[in-house]
């Protein structure tokens, strides 16, 4: 889970830096509409330090009374991350809440953000030419610099808004290609269990014993077709115990870490789960401590150790004795859906008893959980005093594979739409105010005979101008970023090239919607009206 924080910090900071550019814009618009306001203070007598003071102080206000806001909603919408946890088999516990800690953090983070949206406005605010600003009567325009601070923080959203967005459309896409992935077995139908009977007082002799009437039980249960049991399941919250190796003829590489993961399981396991045994054998109730040991292993231990060659009889030692191949399965998804192709070795339960906890499957017919309860009788047949200590679908169980794909994509989205409405929103204000500022220059223009369509094209063209710049900017952060992801990117490149052009497309269709209203209102200026106000 600590990259899905990781990642969630910097997103949210993203954000963050978004809505403060967004606010530090509506504060500059405010900061020149008072400049009249700020020039006569400074002209009897205010001190400008003072006046940045009181901008300050009016920014950290507005601030925390965000900050407030955001607290009380964080506290009512925590209880919606019970959304992505999925069932497990494990006695775990979340707990989200807002503490003492986090509160502390919020505050901090609140004033700092006070202070650097309300900055910038504060010291454009008493930087003001006292004589210019007097004489026209706050009229007058307030200056390259402002104007460029304003576009300058646009091109900034837009550019973190596509960042977000092409993030989240990847994760998208990764998250639909991960939930079609092939595992290597088929989950569906299959109920799941797990059994604790070391706390029962079991040794490896009676638990044997035990397994063998248990496994016998409930295949003769109404409604399942095959069953097994194995120490270890894929695909779940728990990593798989590992043993060193050492196969005959493979001559080990300096340093080379030849351990590989096993379970232990019974006859009927491979054909419960549907792994496919590609050459050789199942296991039998003949493989028990009377024979010599023997082992499945995937096809990967046979490509990485002895490739091209025969597989069934061969040997290797584990544990310092020796075991023999009986057969080979296919390869599949062990722990998460991204790992690379992995060895993995299968021992029968019967030649020892390495771990007295064993999971059951079963294949049913219809809903695996119409079968808990036959199973829970089906245990206390064999043992009243045997508890199942967790079941579920196997479908269920392998959903923890998903977790950091599911929490990732869906933050991502509903934080890359936030922050394109943000950035729509911050376009829209920049050129709503261009047009209030030079709506007489609008009007003049057509008095003298520019045609609507060229007064429309003037301020579209200089929205659009922002729109792309923040686009190319933020095309480039993408590239350079995006590589983060790939954890959480199955089956997809971080430059996936249809993700980048739906994100520029519709970004570049937002800024032209947000620059268009603006733009309309602008050849509605009454020329007459300008005219006479000149």
């Amino acid at each position: 889970m600590l990259p899905v924080l990781q990642i969630l910090i910097v997103v949210s900071g993203i954000v963050l830096l978004i809505v403060s550019a967004n606010i530090a814009n509506l504060m500059l618009v405010r900061a020149t509409a008072r400049r009249k306001e700020m020039a006569v203070r400074i002209a009897v007598g205010a001190g400008r330090w003072r006046l940045v003071r009181q901008l300050l102080t009016e920014s950290v206000v507005l601030a925390l009374a965000g900050g407030i806001a955001g607290v009380l909603l964080a506290n009512w919408a925590i209880d919606l991350f019970g959304f992505f946890i999925p069932n497990t088999h494990l006695p775990v516990g979340y707990t989200f809440k807002v503490d003492y800690g986090t509160l502390g953090f919020t505050l901090a983070l609140t004033l700092l953000t006070g202070i650097i949206f309300g900055l910038a406005p504060a010291l454009q605010a008493v930087q003001t030419d006292l004589h210019e600003t007097l004489k026209e009567g706050g009229r007058a325009p307030s200056g390259a610099a402002s104007h460029g601070l304003r576009n300058a923080l646009v091109v900034c959203e837009i550019a973190l808004a596509l960042l977000l967005l092409v993030g989240a459309g990847l994760c998208v896409k990764g998250f639909d290609r991960a939930t079609r992935v092939e595992y290597g077995f088929d989950p569906n139908n299959v109920l799941a269990a797990e059994l604790r009977i070391g706390a029962n007082g079991y040794d490896e002799q009676r638990g044997l014993v035990f397994y063998r009437k248990l496994h016998q039980r409930i295949a003769e249960l109404p409604g399942v077709t095959e069953s097994g049991m194995a120490s270890w399941l894929p695909l779940g919250f728990e990593g798989g115990p590992g043993v060193d190796v050492g196969p005959e003829g493979y001559v080990r590489r300096p340093n080379e870490d030849t351990t590989v993961p096993y379970a232990i399981t019974s006859p009927g396991y491979f054909a419960t789960m549907r792994i496919p045994i590609l050459a050789g054998r199942d296991f039998t109730d003949l493989d028990d401590s009377r024979t010599g040991r023997v082992a499945i292993i995937n096809d990967n231990f046979a490509k990485r150790f002895w490739p091209g060659q025969e597989l069934i009889r061969r040997r290797f030692r584990a544990w310092g004795r020796e075991a023999t191949v009986i057969g080979v399965v296919k390869s599949g998804k062990y722990v998460s859906l991204n790992e690379p192709p992995k060895s993995f070795v299968y021992f029968a339960y019967q030649q020892g008893l390495w771990d007295l906890n064993l999971g059951i499957v079963l294949r049913t017919k219809g809903d695996p959980k119409a079968l808990i309860e036959p199973l829970r009788r089906a245990v206390h047949d064999v043992d009243p005093g045997v508890e199942i200590w967790a079941n579920l679908p196997m479908a269920d169980y392998i959903q923890a594979s998903y977790l950091a794909q599911k929490i990732t994509t869906t933050l991502l989205i509903i934080l890359g739409v936030t922050a394109l409405l943000l950035a729509s929103m911050g376009i829209y204000g920049v050129m709503s105010y261009v047009v209030s500022q030079r709506r007489n220059e609008y009007g003049i223009r057509m008095a003298l005979g520019a045609e609507t369509h060229r007064v429309l094209g003037l301020v579209l063209r200089q929205g659009m101008t922002l729109a792309v710049l923040g686009v190319a900017i933020g095309l480039a952060g993408a590239i350079a970023v995006t590589r983060l992801l790939s954890n959480f990117l199955y089956g997809v490149s971080p430059f996936d090239p249809a993700i980048y052009a739906g994100v520029v497309a519709l970004l570049v269709l937002v800024g032209f919607l947000a620059c268009y209203l603006p733009a309309r209102k602008a050849t509605s200026v009454d020329p007459i009206a300008a005219l006479r106000y000149e």
